[in-house]
């Protein structure tokens, strides 16, 4: 009757929205979690980077009071691949 009707009607609709909602919820952890990774790792390669340079400075630096030539290269300067 009517009441089954009802209780079905909201058993559907609870089953419906439980699933709109794990996949909403499961779409924003993802872009969530992508762009704190995207920072995460953006900030260990900059902390990378300075100490390569740090430390390519100061062997230049070390090998210019010795009065030594130095032609080590610099450290490279990685790109992402998206040019920036």
């Amino acid at each position: 009757g009517l009441a089954e009707g009802r209780k079905e009607g909201r058993q559907e609709g609870h089953a419906e929205g439980l699933v709109a909602g794990l996949k909403e919820g499961h779409a924003e952890g993802l872009v969530v979690g992508l762009k704190e990774g995207h920072a995460e790792g953006l900030e260990k390669g900059l902390r990378q980077a300075h100490q390569d340079w740090a430390g390519w400075n100061e062997r230049r630096a070390a090998a210019e009071r010795a009065g030594l030539p130095f032609d080590e290269p610099p450290p490279s300067i990685p790109h992402s691949r998206n040019g920036q």
